[in-house]
């Protein structure tokens, strides 16, 4: 369990410099996704304080140099058991994930708000990367809205499939956003034709092309 300890300790980057973040990405009533910039690296910030420390500490309790508390103790027998401890899923986001696939989830999420934070907002967002996607598929919206001087109940998303690899995207769409990262259960989406189509045999969940959402003013919902 110390090795284990040790070993995602050093896959997990130290908390985010929220005050530099909010300094290059200021909050801008034209530009919602700065605000959805920092909110998510905040949220993160406490789950990646929680993880560290108590990964810290459960070392520390190994080698008797502190107190092996009630908590602490849950703690290491879920990462002995390949499981998540209770104190880092109450300040986590839903996952049903095992420890290890769940480590590696992390690491890609936090590494996806660096990038962002270097390089711009993304052409095309991870939509499962996020914390909260709620705030960015609302911040989307409120872009648009605020763009057109359109009341944002108005609006809401129509969308259309891509058969476009989201590493080759080079623009943003001229409304809207492309996002990647979603399964469809018990369906798929042809990749050729882009339609929904019976799924193939045995595989219950299937990634789904790329998306193009597109905020649309008084959307009549299909029949």
């Amino acid at each position: 369990v110390g090795e284990l300890a040790q070993g995602i300790l050093s896959k997990i980057r130290p908390e985010f410099d929220i005050p530099l973040m909010q300094q290059r990405y200021p909050t801008k009533y034209e530009d919602s996704m700065n605000t959805v910039l920092v909110q998510e690296a905040i949220r993160f910030n406490k789950l990646i304080a929680v993880v560290r420390s108590s990964l810290a500490n459960i070392q520390l309790a190994i080698k008797g140099m502190m107190v092996m508390s009630g908590e602490l103790e849950s703690a290491y027998n879920s990462i002995f058991n390949n499981g998540i401890p209770d104190m880092w899923m109450e300040c986590a986001y839903p996952s049903m994930k095992p420890l290890a696939s769940w480590v590696t989830d992390l690491v890609r999420r936090l590494t996806m708000i660096d990038t962002w934070f270097d390089k711009g907002h993304p052409k095309a967002y991870w939509i499962s990367g996020f914390y909260f996607p709620q705030a960015f598929l609302t911040g989307i919206l409120q872009n648009y809205a605020r763009r057109d001087g359109i009341s944002i109940d108005k609006i809401s998303y129509s969308f259309e499939w891509l058969s476009k690899d989201p590493e080759t995207v080079t623009e943003p769409p001229p409304s809207g956003c492309y996002v990647y990262g979603m399964y469809i259960e018990g369906a798929r989406i042809d990749p050729v034709h882009l339609k929904l189509v019976e799924s193939k045999p045995k595989v219950l969940y299937e990634s789904t092309p790329m998306l193009w959402l597109i905020p649309t003013i008084d959307r009549v919902k299909p029949a």
